[in-house]
């Protein structure tokens, strides 16, 4: 019974985490997380791009999986001047259960390339490929045999025959965005596609094979409405995974502070039954954003922080 008790945490906990160690889905898709949105972003910019995101996202009472993740990319620039790309690094780390019972760390690497249909639309595509690799510690657990007459006691042996499990795997990611921009390169609007785990990757723990089926990705922004100091940017982002769909759909509304602010606010409903809010900051070399998940109705769904 024990045996099978300790199988159950296991697939519990692979189940949970079969799509979100593969690509970390931050609430915002936008411009603070371009490595995990679409590996076409990368192709998008034109400046050296260095940024942090933070997620904590609890899945029962006292349990969590908290996501910090780096992500550097570098444009590439021909001879005219002009973005002919870029290729970007990033780092993920993730733990879930108590005291990290389990452990996801990866390392993807980036490449993007751009072609100018004219000075303000453009075509990016970006393929994306990484290794990750997962440990669960079974030293975290605790079994009968760690409980006397006396209450529970840490440092009696758990008696149980079980050893660290481990699963190392590569992953393949791609995607295609189409964007525009004016003559200052402020972004009017976007439409991008991704697709990850395409190679599918077998991540089980055990004998048999379990791959990963691929996920679908595709988001857009539009700016339609600007006047004054103020800008309406509709967005939307899809998600699909074998028979899972997702869909956030909501707006940003900008504010020009001065001619090098912008002060974000943002307001999405997913239907994953959730209200995101966001709020985020804009000043020349910095952009810093935060947002928060808000249940609707009796589910447990998390607050999510992104920096």
């Amino acid at each position: 019974m024990q045996r099978f008790y300790y199988i159950l945490i296991v697939w519990i906990f692979g189940y949970l985490l079969e799509s979100k160690a593969q690509n970390a889905l931050f609430s915002q898709y936008y411009y603070p997380s371009p490595l995990f949105s679409n590996p076409a972003w990368v192709a998008a910019r034109q400046e050296i791009f260095v940024g942090f995101n933070f997620r904590r996202q609890q899945i029962s009472v006292g349990q969590g999986i908290s996501t910090p993740a780096l992500e550097i990319s570098l444009p590439i620039i021909d001879q005219n001047n002009r973005r002919a790309g870029g290729f970007g690094l990033g780092v993920l780390n993730e733990t879930a259960g108590k005291g990290g019972l389990l452990r996801t760390n990866a390392i993807i690497g980036n490449l993007a390339y751009n072609v100018d249909f004219s000075d303000y639309d453009h075509l990016a595509f970006g393929m994306q490929g990484g290794y990750f690799f997962r440990r669960l510690d079974p030293s975290l657990l605790t079994s009968e045999s760690q409980y006397t007459v006396n209450g529970y006691n840490a440092n009696l042996p758990l008696n149980e025959p079980f050893v660290a499990f481990r699963s190392d795997f590569p992953v393949v990611n791609a995607g295609l965005l189409w964007y525009g921009e004016d003559e200052n390169q402020r972004l009017l609007y976007h439409l991008g596609v991704s697709g990850y785990t395409l190679n599918r990757p077998n991540t089980t723990w055990f004998a048999e094979v379990s791959r990963i089926p691929w996920m679908i990705n595709a988001s857009g922004e539009f700016l339609v409405y600007e006047k004054n100091s103020w800008s309406i940017y509709p967005t939307f982002r899809y998600v699909e995974q074998s028979k899972k769909r997702n869909l956030q759909i909501g707006s940003h509304f900008r504010y020009q502070i001065d001619g090098k602010s912008l002060l974000y606010i943002g307001s999405w409903y997913n239907t994953n039954k959730k209200a995101v809010v966001s709020i985020d900051f804009a000043k020349e070399n910095y952009h810093f954003a935060f947002s928060y998940d808000l249940a609707l109705g009796n589910r447990n769904v998390s607050g999510q922080t992104n920096s």
